[in-house]
């Protein structure tokens, strides 16, 4: 594409349905509104404890997503990307599409509280990475993707990476999907690793000297380390670590602690990783293992990385609802609540009144410690204690954590498509985030810079489509 914005179709691109990269890109009407630079001394940090009560409240119709960027809350709805101010609620910055469709890069159990994963960040949460439906197919010396239909090589997604404090567009290209991860400064997209400051080609897995040593850029999404990447082996589909500028040296990966997906649970740049033998990894059984957290980098033999590492105690494995919500590596407990407990809360509901929530690891502290002792809101519960009656039709919803702090927010009549009640999905119990996540709970939880965030659906009941979505900003925690 020239300068002036002239279309020209380059021969390996054919169009299918809608135009092919250049025409979808120059054509899309993008609404983008920017935000000044902060320094990083001024970037706020997030709450170490909850707050009392809400500073703020916001509806959100169609939320899809909602991460900690460097400068607070960053949303993603079905119209687009708003990056928020923490003490107000106010929006800083907005990126909008026409026609674009989001991509969905991880789904999760409880629709209602937005378990779905769209927005991917790097570990020092200054870049945020998403995927849009794309525009078609490359042909002609493009590599086939997987099961690619007519041996076309699909591209069915447009990657983009935003600054989170301004809301800036650092990177943009078509995507045959794969692996997503975020480092500091680069992006692995598929095959390829880009350079975040320049937007450059760094290196590709299919070049002579990478496709020599049988690695294969796998299928993690997500967070990685500060400067390396989560891999796989070509032949057994092993996990491995790589520096981002050294692809060439491969460490095995540990044991690490993992989601149901298999993949480790990556915080800031931090992973735990089982130390001992497990009697068995079957997904039927829960078995406790002792377990540290360590540095991706420090794992992956980064040059001046952190090689330290921290002693976590016994546990069942990580709990991922937690750890995300918090921003710390939360550990279930070092044993089941029953002993006829067989599996985790997302699958057995004897965890129903039971803590999920053992040990606690703080990357940015690196303090291991209690969930009743941690900082943050590793073991946070939210839940609808007052529900609505004739004489007081609003409601309330109660957020406490295990050291005790708690927060009341009222819920204005009215302001709900269903009557706020005390039934299961309202977690009046106040079960934590994983045993009420599992039990269908439509209110949730999210620490991010400046500001922890409870999250209320306000949707109709039992349409898992709609996101219609109360934020409320609690600060004040210190």
């Amino acid at each position: 594409v020239a300068a002036t914005g002239a279309l020209i179709l380059l021969p390996s691109i054919v169009l299918t349905g809608i135009a092919a990269v250049p025409h979808y890109r120059w054509t899309t009407p993008v609404r983008h509104t920017t935000a000044a630079p902060i320094s990083d001394s001024q970037l706020p940090s997030a709450p170490s404890s909850l707050g009392s009560q809400a500073a703020w409240s916001k509806d959100v119709d169609g939320m899809l997503d909602v991460v900690g960027g460097a400068a607070g809350p960053v949303v993603l709805t079905t119209t687009g990307l708003m990056g928020l101010n923490p003490k107000d609620g106010s929006v800083r910055w907005t990126y909008q599409r026409d026609g674009a469709v989001y991509s969905a890069l991880a789904l999760g159990l409880a629709t209602r509280s937005m378990d779905d994963i769209y927005l991917i960040t790097s570990p020092n949460h200054r870049y945020i990475a998403l995927r849009m439906s794309g525009p078609g197919f490359i042909i002609n010396g493009g590599r086939q993707h997987h099961s690619s239909p007519d041996d076309h090589d699909v591209q069915p997604h447009v990657s983009l990476v935003l600054d989170s404090v301004t809301g800036k567009v650092t990177h943009e290209h078509v995507s045959a999907g794969g692996a997503f991860q975020l480092t500091d400064s680069a992006l692995l997209d598929d095959t390829t690793v880009y350079s975040l400051d320049k937007g450059t080609e760094l290196w590709d897995f299919r070049s002579a000297r990478i496709r020599g040593l049988g690695l294969d850029p796998g299928t993690y999404i997500g967070t990685a380390g500060h400067a390396s990447f989560l891999i796989e082996s070509a032949k057994d589909r092993s996990l491995s670590l790589i520096p981002q500028a050294h692809p060439d040296q491969i460490t095995p990966a540990p044991d690490f602690l993992t989601n149901r997906s298999g993949y480790p649970v990556i915080i800031d740049g931090w992973v735990g990783y089982f130390t001992s033998e497990r009697e068995s990894r079957t997904q039927s059984a829960i078995h406790p293992g002792h377990a540290h957290a360590a540095s991706l980098d420090g794992l992956a033999k980064v040059t001046g990385a952190d090689t330290q590492t921290y002693d976590l105690g016994v546990t069942l494995g990580v709990n991922t609802t937690a750890s995300r919500a918090s921003g710390t590596l939360a550990l279930f407990p070092s044993n089941p609540p029953t002993k006829k407990t067989e599996g985790l809360p997302d699958n057995d509901r004897s965890w129903d009144g039971a803590p999920s929530v053992g040990q606690v690891f703080d990357p940015h502290s690196k303090a291991v410690k209690p969930a009743r002792e941690s900082a943050g809101i590793s073991g946070i519960a939210v839940g609808i204690t007052s529900r609505a009656t004739e004489t007081n039709p609003g409601g309330q919803i109660t957020a406490r954590t295990p050291d005790g702090h708690s927060a009341s927010l009222p819920i204005a009549p009215g302001t709900t498509f269903y009557a706020p009640g005390t039934d299961d999905s309202s977690n009046a119990k106040l079960n934590d985030l994983a045993v009420a996540h599992a039990g269908g709970s439509y209110l949730s939880a999210v620490n991010t810079p400046g500001v922890t965030l409870v999250t209320l659906n306000a949707a109709p009941p039992g349409d898992g489509a709609s996101q219609y979505v109360r934020i409320y900003g609690i600060t004040g925690g210190k």
